[in-house]
């Protein structure tokens, strides 16, 4: 076998003893991210709309808006 340099130990560079749980942690924050993912598409972040309804003889008109508007959206 070749030497390792100084600054190495083949238990923690090469054998990667001790590093068993580092892939549970990778594994866990894409859950995470995919999770926030899927809740963003289930359209449980955001705005709420409100349904506005005005009736008379002629006609009726019905509006969906949000609630508030952000100040970058007018």
């Amino acid at each position: 076998m070749t030497e390792l340099p100084d600054c190495l130990e083949r238990n923690a560079h090469v054998d990667l003893h001790g590093r068993n749980i580092e892939p549970w942690f990778r594994r866990v924050g894409m859950v995470l991210l995919a999770a926030l993912c899927v809740l963003g598409l289930a359209n449980l972040f955001g705005q709420h709309t409100h349904v506005r309804s005005v009736d008379s003889a002629a006609a009726k008109l019905t509006v969906e808006t949000p609630g508030a508007a952000r100040g970058g959206l007018i």
